[in-house]
């Protein structure tokens, strides 16, 4: 775990993305634009994590899927063009992992999200001599939960999908230590 005080993610060194399915096939997307803090307590169990992130800055690598997503029928970025995760618990150990509970807050909706997070360490960064940090997290949802419900089936195919209804996110995440106020 790092040192106790306000780590800033760093947007140009982490990345906010996501797996789900199209037909059979596994798709990847990210957002370019996001921002949040991780503030370490004293008690590791204590601290908090709040990451925002624009909608709209959503690709997944097809200008025409990318449209189609940030559209009406999926995220619909126009009403609702921020999502939010803020954290309510933190229970593990560095040894196995730790878990992350929170909210995400999604098409207006919030529902509980569990990331699963492995912190990689925290070094003094060679050229900006800031501390920097370094860790991974997955986790999981279902989009019709945020009530996303685009599930377009197949007719010759039972239980396929034109668009899956699992999304796994996939975070890396750098963070450099704010100098806490006097």
């Amino acid at each position: 775990m790092p040192a106790a005080g306000t780590w800033r993610i760093d947007p140009c060194h982490s990345h906010v993305g996501f797996v789900t399915h199209h037909l059979l096939t596994p798709i990847r997307g990210k957002f370019a634009e996001f921002e949040g803090e991780i503030a370490i307590a004293d008690d590791p169990f204590a601290s908090v994590v709040n990451v925002s992130v624009v909608v709209s800055s959503l690709d997944v690598g097809n200008t025409k899927a990318t449209k189609a997503a940030l559209g009406e029928t999926l995220l619909n970025s126009d009403d609702y063009p921020a999502m939010a995760f803020e954290s309510t618990g933190i229970t593990g150990t560095q040894q196995e992992g730790w878990t992350i509970t929170g909210d995400l807050t999604l098409t207006g909706q919030t529902r509980v999200l569990e990331l699963h997070a492995i912190f990689h360490g925290a070094v003094v960064h060679p050229y900006t001599q800031e501390a920097t940090m370094s860790l991974s997290a997955t986790g999981r949802f279902r989009r019709s939960d945020f009530g996303i419900d685009a599930s377009f089936p197949i007719d010759d195919a039972p239980g396929v999908f034109v668009l899956g209804d699992q999304i796994d996110l996939v975070l890396e995440v750098e963070a450099n230590r704010i100098e806490d106020a006097e």
